[in-house]
């Protein structure tokens, strides 16, 4: 690279790196099967002791801690079926609104009409694909009352 800095490069490597702040990854699904892969592969990276890996539904266990931050990748027709991809969708954004007040969720779909559903604005859209297929990645930032 013509503009490559050598003494800013090192400079960066010479920087103490501040220790991590504790993490706590929790993955849950209700599939037998995908939580035991899950369980599987963070043993495997060595990551079982920062992940942990539960058997369950979303809309049943609500998790009280905060601050939280929920990633999904929820069923949307192309991976999984579902006999009501909308309806899922909806009762996804009643159980955000009503269960997990300050906290930020970011959903990772392709089910658009689902999206809609959800009764939220989203803060950020990031359009990508999963493989082949196009997919939104959108946060939604939970909060008491009204903005």
């Amino acid at each position: 690279w013509k503009n490559y800095d050598m003494d800013l490069w090192q400079g960066i490597l010479d920087e103490p790196i501040p220790d991590p702040k504790p993490l706590t990854i929790v993955g849950r699904d209700k599939s037998m099967r995908n939580y035991k892969t899950a369980m599987f592969n963070a043993d495997e990276a060595g990551l079982s002791e920062i992940i942990v890996v539960e058997r369950g539904d979303f809309f049943k266990k609500i998790y009280e801690e905060r601050p939280l931050t929920i990633i999904t990748n929820p069923p949307y027709d192309e991976r999984l079926e579902l006999s009501d991809v909308e309806l899922f969708y909806e009762l996804m954004g009643d159980t955000l609104k009503q269960s997990y007040t300050d906290t930020s969720a970011w959903i990772i779909s392709g089910a658009i009409e689902g999206f809609k559903r959800i009764g939220l604005r989203p803060s950020k859209k990031v359009l990508l694909y999963n493989g082949k297929i196009p997919v939104q990645f959108r946060n939604y930032e939970m909060y008491a009352g009204s903005k």
